[in-house]
């Protein structure tokens, strides 16, 4: 066990997740050689060096955490009327994830259309395609994002994490506004297992859904690309490959010209 593990073995998740992405980072951009940030990280003092940069960036981290569910709680009530729903209602809709899913006349949910509820493209536009820090991260790395079906390359669909992370906000958001009409505790803090849980649940909902019908998947994550950045999500790539451009060509009527 290297000196690094055996420093984080025992933290906290999310000091864990944050060291090793730094160190994945430092040595993608090219620090990875000895004595450099990513063998510093691994193998330099605990004190001067590795524990005071865990700390920081586990810190930015929970704070990130914070203004996703700060996001989250401007965005979603008024996209979907929360105010005016009855305690009863915003149960119903936190029970079983049902606010992931579009509800019909009869009152009922549509459970073969998952993460198409109201209220969800506006937290994921809200949050992660916003005009200011931090919540502009979606358009600082729209370049990184691709598409999941080969017959459309240039279609591109929204990490599946950030749907996750959205939905998963949205949870809290329904437990707080439950909680408020029941007891005068603060806000329930976004972190913890059963923050873990819920986003395990939905990321599985997912993975399932790229098994059961990869089309609709990719109809899924692609439209609410397009619809949380205003249509940006196709084409940022670059060219067109060869194959696009052979595809407009209208043979028959060339051939019978």
């Amino acid at each position: 066990m290297s000196q690094n593990e055996s420093a984080t073995s025992n933290q906290p998740i999310v000091t864990r997740i944050s060291f090793n992405a730094l160190i994945s980072a430092a040595e993608d951009l090219g620090y990875g050689g000895a004595y450099d940030i990513a063998d510093r990280l691994e193998n330099g003092s605990e004190q001067q060096y590795m524990m005071p940069i865990r700390a920081y960036t586990a810190h930015r981290l929970r704070t990130y955490r914070a203004e996703i569910k700060k996001a989250a709680a401007s965005a979603y009530p008024s996209a979907v009327g929360l105010a005016s729903m009855s305690q009863e209602t915003v149960r119903n809709m936190h029970t079983g994830g049902n606010f992931l899913y579009p509800c019909m006349e009869n009152g009922k949910f549509n459970y073969s259309r998952p993460f198409t509820g109201m209220g969800l493209v506006d937290v994921v536009r809200t949050t992660f395609f916003g005009d200011a820090n931090p919540y502009k991260i979606g358009h600082l790395n729209i370049s990184k994002f691709t598409s999941s079906l080969p017959s459309a390359p240039h279609e591109l669909e929204i990490p599946v994490t950030m749907l996750a992370m959205a939905a998963t906000a949205i949870n809290y958001v329904l437990i707080d506004h439950v909680n408020a009409s029941t007891t005068s505790t603060a806000a329930s803090e976004f972190a913890g297992p059963a923050l873990g849980n819920a986003f395990k649940a939905y990321m599985s909902i997912l993975v399932k859904l790229r098994i059961a019908s990869p089309q609709a998947y990719h109809k899924l994550l692609h439209g609410i690309c397009m619809t949380a950045t205003g249509g940006q999500a196709v084409n940022v790539h670059g060219n067109p490959t060869q194959n696009d451009i052979l595809a407009n060509v209208d043979w028959d009527a060339i051939a019978n010209a």
